[in-house]
């Protein structure tokens, strides 16, 4: 991030005032999303007539041409109520372009949805913990600004490769490792979902997540989790050391980081980059040639792991300590994916963890099938209860924290079948929602 003065004032927009930017012109066809025109770069000012929250967006558009949803834009950014239903005029159309982007670039990805796994968020307050509530979900507000994002970021990137096709700073996606995905064929084989590739596969998972049945909509839901986990990372990349730079994800042949340089230095890099391009017509770019930008991009990835790995450490801190700090949390649903003779290994969606469990631990005596990967219980405790365990089953656990120990590790009791809910559909439903908690758009 760049310094908070810059971040909060100078390099931020705020309704009513003049902010230099760095402006990409695009002109498309309303009716289909399509690019009708090569786009224009350019450097100038912008003033803002005010700064939209996801969720007020969201409401403008449900309902656009309400007069509430009007009145309460015209109250929070303080303007007229002209000014307030020609925003949300705007605004209305904008998300129709972007929902005939965001299927025509769905169609030629050969995907559904692109998510990722979502963890759930704490907060410190006066030295304790808290979690924080689940705010109302503003998704086609989030997809908006999402579209059009990727859609200037692509045209970039295309701009940046042909004028300086040794020199481009670029975003690539590497196709999953091959081994990964066939071991998720055979996971789907196992519970009938077969298909041609893995974009069939995909199609297949999202059909099955809409199901009526909550347990087959449960386990679909996880096999979506399995094929977000085989996706190679992506990474930045000068285009003069690679011969590809494909962004597998996003199905996208190029693809750069523009939009966000007050947090990324990519991007900063990346404006250098265009001013030579398209402004300055340089022969050469400023900044270096193929080998001190490809030294650059090596940096960034680098701290930028290092960074990813702080911070999921010190949100799983919080997440411990919160456990700790409330000791008499309901079970939580899990469901189990892996298991052998000496281990279950378990995801808590609502943790957005997996907890490995020892055998030994949770059972008096176990046995295990390798055949049909089953596992039978007799759970320790005064019942001396039977489990019969296998991929993808449904379990309820209590889950526990330790920091005593480096890295902090989280712990969990399997509670036994008398005591969970009496309607197993029931159970399947609230498994399926925690998993969509975790499901999200990114």
């Amino acid at each position: 991030m760049l310094p908070r003065k810059l971040c909060d004032n100078l390099c931020s927009l705020h309704g009513g005032k003049d902010r230099p930017c760095f402006s990409v012109v695009i002109q498309l066809c309303e009716r289909t999303g399509t690019v009708l025109a090569p786009p224009r770069f350019t450097l100038g000012r912008m003033r803002s007539a005010g700064k939209l929250t996801y969720e007020l967006a969201q409401r403008i558009i449900d309902s656009p041409d309400s007069a509430t949803v009007q009145d309460h834009v015209a109250s929070f950014l303080e303007t007229s109520t002209a000014v307030a239903t020609c925003l949300c005029g705007a605004v209305d159309r904008l998300h129709h372009v972007a929902v005939k982007m965001r299927a025509s670039r769905m169609c030629l990805a050969g995907r559904q949805e692109e998510r990722g796994l979502e963890q759930p968020r704490y907060f410190v307050d006066q030295g304790t913990v808290h979690k924080c509530e689940d705010e109302k979900q503003s998704a086609e507000a989030h997809h908006l600004i999402e579209e059009f994002m990727l859609l200037t970021n692509r045209l970039v990137a295309e701009k940046l490769i042909q004028v300086y096709p040794e020199h481009a700073i670029v975003r690539a996606q590497p196709p999953p490792e091959e081994r990964r995905i066939k071991q998720f064929l055979r996971d789907c084989e196992v519970y009938g979902v077969t298909g041609e590739d893995e974009a069939s596969i995909a199609a297949a998972l999202a059909a099955r997540t809409r199901s009526e049945d909550p347990e087959e909509a449960m386990r679909a839901l996880v096999l979506q989790l399995q094929l977000i986990r085989c996706s190679s990372p992506a990474e930045y990349v000068c285009t003069g050391t690679l011969t590809s730079w494909k962004h597998t994800s996003l199905g996208f042949e190029s693809y750069t980081h523009f939009t966000s340089p007050i947090r990324r230095y990519a991007d900063l890099l990346v404006h250098r980059l265009l001013i030579d391009a398209a402004l300055l017509e340089s022969p050469v770019p400023s900044i270096g040639d193929t080998a001190v930008i490809a030294e650059h991009c090596r940096s960034i990835n680098s701290r930028a792991k290092r960074a990813k790995w702080a911070q999921r450490d010190a949100e799983f801190v919080c997440m411990c300590q919160f456990l700790l700090q409330n000791p008499n949390l309901d079970p939580e649903p899990a469901v189990v994916l892996g298991l052998g003779e000496k281990y279950i290994s378990l995801l808590v969606p609502s943790l957005g963890e997996e907890v490995q469990v020892l055998v030994a631990d949770c059972s008096s005596e176990h046995t295990w099938d390798p055949t049909a990967r089953k596992l039978s219980l007799e759970l320790k405790g005064d019942s001396d209860e039977g489990l019969v365990l296998g991929p993808l089953d449904l379990v309820l656990v209590r889950v526990s924290a330790t920091l005593s120990t480096y890295p902090p590790q989280l712990t969990a009791i399997m509670v036994p079948p008398s005591m969970w809910p009496h309607s197993g559909l029931k159970f399947a439903r609230k498994l399926s929602d925690e998993l969509l908690d975790l499901i999200d758009s990114n």
